[in-house]
């Protein structure tokens, strides 16, 4: 019942064009990308990086996703790295492709 109520307030606060933004920090960055390209079925952008404390580099992966499929997508973050850093973050709106074609 809560789960139900919270879709319905999502969708009718932010649309149905909205959604949800990972950012992993991870060093397994390319392998990160091609298991949520080949078994999430959602696209995801390596952004190169350098970790602020450590200096080293790393890896930030971005993945767009709509809210039920966080947990997934999370699954295969921490396959690929325990390690990783990730920063859930909401869209108000995604377009493009996999989602709502841009009007």
């Amino acid at each position: 019942m809560i789960a139900v109520s919270s879709a319905a307030v999502d969708y009718f606060i932010y649309g149905a064009k909205s959604g949800k933004i990972l950012l992993a920090v991870t060093t397994e960055g390319e392998q990160l990308a091609a298991t949520v390209n080949a078994f999430g079925h959602r696209g995801a952008t390596i952004v190169p990086a350098i970790g602020g404390y450590t200096k080293n580099n790393i890896s930030m992966v971005m993945i767009a996703v709509r809210s039920h499929e966080i947990g997934r997508i999370y699954r295969m973050i921490y396959q690929n790295d325990p390690a990783a850093f990730i920063t859930l973050l909401d869209a108000r709106q995604i377009t493009g492709r996999g989602f709502e074609e841009y009007e």
